[in-house]
């Protein structure tokens, strides 16, 4: 069974619908999902993962992860994805998703594919739809590793209803050196 770590899309301590879609295309595809939730005062959320549903909810919750930074985001998707042992790691379409989604492929060292909207699992390998050339082609890529990062296009899956985890949270510590910098000021949001 091939294992999905989809990481949460959190914004203002809000849980975005792009979770439940990709929580919902795992289950679908018959895939052990678990999601990754990072940020600052996010614990209150874990029974939403998993109502979204997650098995499994890695939560990085620390007052150093409340503004988005790419290097402790990355860090601890990294953390989580060794922990469940992941086979695919999906991100929603957000900036954030854009700027972590390769950081993690080459810590983890596994393939990276942008803008999917479909993912298949063929016998033993992974196949990913997207468009190309200004969305005129329609490409269905087969991935040759047998494991893969992902962002994936926003809507490109429907939530289910009814599709419900279990909860069983895992608690996440930022590595100290990924924390160092320090935000002056914020200038637009």
């Amino acid at each position: 069974m091939s294992k999905v770590l989809v990481v949460a899309d959190i914004k203002q301590g809000d849980l975005k619908s792009s979770t439940s879609e990709l929580l919902s295309k795992a289950k679908a595809i018959g895939a052990e999902s678990a999601v990754v939730a990072i940020g600052s005062n996010i614990v209150s959320l874990s029974s939403d993962l998993a109502n979204a549903g997650s098995d499994t909810q890695y939560i990085a919750d620390d007052t150093g992860l409340e503004l988005f930074s790419a290097g402790p985001y990355a860090s601890c998707v990294v953390d989580a994805a060794k922990q469940f042992d992941a086979d695919m790691i999906w991100f929603g379409f957000s900036e954030s998703g854009k700027a972590v989604a390769p950081r993690v492929a080459a810590q983890l060292d596994i393939a990276c594919t942008t803008e999917i909207t479909d993912v298949m699992l063929e016998g033993d390998h992974i196949e990913v739809v997207r468009p190309a050339i200004t969305n005129k082609v329609i490409q269905r890529v087969k991935i040759n590793t047998d494991k893969l990062v992902a962002v994936v296009r926003a809507g490109a899956f429907e939530a289910v209803e009814g599709i419900t985890g279990t909860e069983n949270v895992i608690k996440l510590s930022p590595q100290e050196s990924d924390l160092k910098a320090e935000i002056k000021e914020l200038v637009s949001d």
